[in-house]
């Protein structure tokens, strides 16, 4: 799974996940992903903005109020420790880093895996 390092607007980083993942993997806001990162670090984050869902867990792509669809975004992996860790290893926006996906009940895991040019700046 590719994520892509994405500036959150504060002076600080996010991952972004594509619509299409959104939409088939995570299904909605809030869900709980353990990030396993190098040196045996991990980091615990929640999906953040993207489409909402409704109460059976399924995407949604129209406004039930408006019945205008909802502009096709998708979710965000946003905390603090992710945003310095981007940073302590120079992987300045637009980069692309590689996961690989798992479930563990309802938590998703994604453990990162480093390209030779990742590991330049590691």
């Amino acid at each position: 799974m590719t994520l892509t390092v994405q500036s959150n607007g504060s002076g600080g980083y996010r991952l972004g996940i594509n619509t299409e993942d959104s939409r088939d993997i995570f299904k909605c806001r809030k869900i709980r992903v353990r990030l396993f990162l190098p040196d045996k670090r991990e980091i615990v984050c929640l999906t953040a903005c993207g489409n909402p869902c409704d109460k059976n867990g399924n995407w949604v792509a129209v406004n039930p109020v408006t019945l205008s669809p909802y502009r096709k975004k998708g979710y965000d992996l946003n905390k603090k420790e992710l945003s310095e860790w981007i940073k302590e290893n120079s992987m300045v926006s637009p980069k692309k880093l590689e996961f690989k996906l798992s479930h563990n009940g309802k938590e998703i895991h994604l453990r990162y895996i480093p390209k030779k040019d990742d590991l330049q700046s590691m």
